[in-house]
Parts: structure tokens; C-alpha cells; sequence
């Protein structure tokens, strides 16, 4: 473990002060593990997400872990590192994650679809607002997201929680996948990884039911989950 965060020096150039961003005073989502706020860069005006997570569920060793996953991954369908911060409040991770849920897209989708079916006059006036899934749009998401999640594991990472939830998409429907929280690097000479993820789906691995050993085809199960979600716009088991 010492080997995974012996470059954690090397990230001292994403370290922010609370004076480099504006904070909203409203979370936009919240759970036992962190929440999570809009926020601006004061230098650039750039939008921004701001994590905090809990400091009773968050060591040193978590965050490290975290902050080593953003610092190493650079494409253009994950999300991306602006910065950490380590006081007044530690644990708190900066990056860019514009646009809406994948999870909250499709359920869209999913609601005018049947609203259409209904009635063909029962258009929602506030539709333009959010952003709606054209006739081949899932099949590009879902290539983009299987592109993503192959150059993760082309680094051995594993992201151990990839479910429409953690996907967002921008105005051009470009996904990103987010949240590495729980995720974790896959050392060069082990094959297995021994470690529970504290997932946020509602479907997860078989091995993860019945072990606690598990590797990269964990992602590759949740990924099949999407796919699944993707298609019919509710996600499995739900």
C-alpha cells in the first residue's frame, strides 16, 4: 500500500486554498460518504463540483487513493481533476462534472415516451430545458463509456462503481464517468483485488455476493448493468 501513494507528493501542484473557488451554500446531493456542491474557480470563472467527504468514513489512506486515481487519468469520457483542498475542512476533492445524471436522462426519456403514448398533446413545456436522447445517442454513450472504462483498466484501475448515476452528460452528450471514490488501482503483480467497494447501485458482481476477491470483470459486469439501463431506462432489479 505504501507503493500506491508514493507519488501522492507529486500532486502538490493541485493543492488549493478555500480562497481559490466559491462555494453554493446549497448541496446539490448528499449520503454517508460525501456531498456535493456547484461551485466557480474565482481566477478563470470556470463551473466546478466540489466533494467533500465525511470525515468520519474518509481516512488519509482513502483520500490519497482518490486523489492519486483523478491525477492519473486523462480522457476526454471521465471526470476531471481540478483540485484538492486540506483545510478549513480536509477531504475535499475539486473536478469538473458539468451536465445532468445519465440516470436522470434516462428516466426523462423513459417518463415523455410514456407520456407520448398516452397522449400526443401532453407535451411538457419545460422539456427544452433538460436534455433529450435522440434516436442513437445510447449507442454513442455507451461506446464512449466502454472506451473510457478500457483505457481505466489499460492503467489498472478499477472504478468499482460505474452505474448511470456516476455518468453525466453535457449538452453535446458527452459522458463522463465520475466518481472515483471507490476506486482503486489493480498492483502490477496481483490479479485479484481483496477489498469490498461500498457500492451506490442497486446490482453488483455475483463474486461480490459471494467473495470478497474479485478484478477488473467486476466493471465489465456493471457495464453489461448499463447496457441494460440503456436500453429500457430503468436500471436492473430496480
Amino acid at each position: 500500500e505504501e507503493e500506491e501513494f508514493s507519488d501522492f507528493n507529486n500532486v502538490q501542484k493541485y493543492k488549493l486554498k478555500k480562497t481559490d473557488y466559491t462555494q453554493e451554500p446549497k448541496a446539490l446531493y448528499m449520503n454517508d460518504r460525501y456531498i456535493i456542491y456547484k461551485g466557480q474557480m474565482n481566477s478563470t470563472k470556470e463551473d466546478v463540483t466540489i466533494m467533500e467527504l465525511n470525515e468520519e468514513n474518509t481516512t488519509e489512506e482513502k483520500f490519497k487513493r482518490f486523489v492519486n486515481v483523478l491525477t492519473a487519468v486523462q480522457h476526454p469520457n471521465l471526470e476531471s481533476f481540478v483540485g484538492y483542498v486540506e483545510s478549513p475542512k480536509p477531504f475535499v476533492v475539486i473536478t469538473r462534472r458539468n451536465g445532468e445524471k445519465l440516470s436522470y436522462v434516462l428516466q426523462q426519456a423513459k417518463e415523455r415516451m410514456t407520456k407520448k403514448q398516452k397522449s400526443a398533446d401532453s407535451q411538457d413545456s419545460t422539456e427544452e430545458e433538460h436534455i433529450e436522447l435522440k434516436e442513437g445517442y445510447r449507442t454513442i454513450i455507451a461506446f464512449k463509456v466502454a472506451t473510457a472504462m478500457a483505457y481505466l483498466h489499460s492503467l489498472n484501475i478499477i472504478h468499482r462503481d460505474l452505474y448511470s448515476s456516476n455518468i453525466m452528460i453535457d449538452q453535446t452528450f458527452n459522458p463522463r464517468i465520475t466518481n472515483f471514490a471507490n476506486s482503486r488501482y489493480l498492483p502490477e503483480d496481483l490479479s485479484l483485488l481483496s477489498y469490498r467497494p461500498n457500492s451506490t447501485g442497486n446490482f453488483k458482481a455475483p463474486e461480490l455476493f459471494s467473495t470478497d476477491v474479485y478484478n477488473k470483470s467486476a466493471d465489465v459486469f456493471t457495464f453489461g448493468g448499463l447496457l441494460y439501463d440503456l436500453l429500457t431506462g430503468s436500471p436492473p432489479f430496480s
